[in-house]
C-alpha cells in the first residue's frame, strides 16, 4: 500500500512539472509571435495577423513586460517594440480589417492564430 501511494505520488509530481514546462513553452512561443510580429511591423512587411496585433502591441503590454519581456533587438541598435511605438494605432475594426482579405490571405490568418 505505501508503495502505491508512493508511486501515485511521484506521478502527480511528474504532472505538475509537465504542466510548468508546457506553461513556459507556451509563454515562451507567444513571446516569439509577438517579437516576430513587432519586426514586420517595423519593416512595413506586415502579414494580417500583425495587423490585427498591433494595437495589442502598442496598448497591451504593461510597462514592466516591454521591459521585462518584450525586449526586441532589431537590427542590433534598435528595440522593435519601442521603434513600434511610432507607429500609428490600427483604428480599424479588427472584423472589418478581416472583411478586405483574400482567401489566400485569409487561410495564412487561420494558420497563424
Amino acid at each position: 500500500e505505501m508503495e502505491r501511494l508512493r508511486a501515485e505520488e511521484a506521478r502527480m509530481k511528474e504532472l505538475e512539472n509537465y504542466d510548468d514546462w508546457a506553461k513556459k513553452e507556451e509563454e515562451f512561443h507567444l513571446e516569439q509571435q509577438r517579437k516576430r510580429s513587432a519586426i514586420r511591423l517595423v519593416e512595413g512587411r506586415e502579414k494580417p495577423i500583425d495587423i490585427l496585433a498591433k494595437n495589442l502591441l502598442l496598448f497591451g503590454l504593461t510597462e514592466e513586460e516591454k521591459k521585462k519581456r518584450a525586449a526586441v533587438k532589431y537590427q542590433e541598435r534598435y528595440n522593435a517594440l519601442d521603434e513600434l511605438q511610432k507607429l500609428d494605432a490600427e483604428l480599424e475594426e479588427p472584423h472589418k480589417i478581416v472583411s478586405y482579405l483574400k482567401l489566400v490571405e485569409l487561410q495564412e490568418l487561420l494558420v497563424d492564430i
